[in-house]
């Protein structure tokens, strides 16, 4: 594959619309919240809920997200400071 025809990576705001296309393609009743986070390095972090979520399963969610993430870049870091 040539460098012109490599697929550009997806922009901090191509993950915005894609996200609001999910979220697009589903009733409004059926919302059951989103989030997308984006960090200066990594992977973002997103996620949907379609159905009936309470606030509790939202936010315990997206903290399990946080959680998770920060884990793997703490290990990352520790990995990183091995081989220095």
């Amino acid at each position: 594959m040539t460098e012109e025809s490599k697929p550009l990576a997806p922009t901090p705001a191509d993950e915005f619309r894609s996200l609001a296309d999910k979220i697009e393609r589903n009733r409004p009743e059926d919302f059951g919240g989103a989030f997308l986070i984006i960090p200066p390095e990594g992977d973002p972090v997103s996620g949907i809920l379609v159905g009936s979520v309470d606030l509790v399963t939202f936010w315990s969610l997206l903290k399990s997200k946080m959680d998770n993430a920060i884990a793997d870049a703490d290990n990352k870091n520790k990995i990183n400071r091995a081989f220095r």
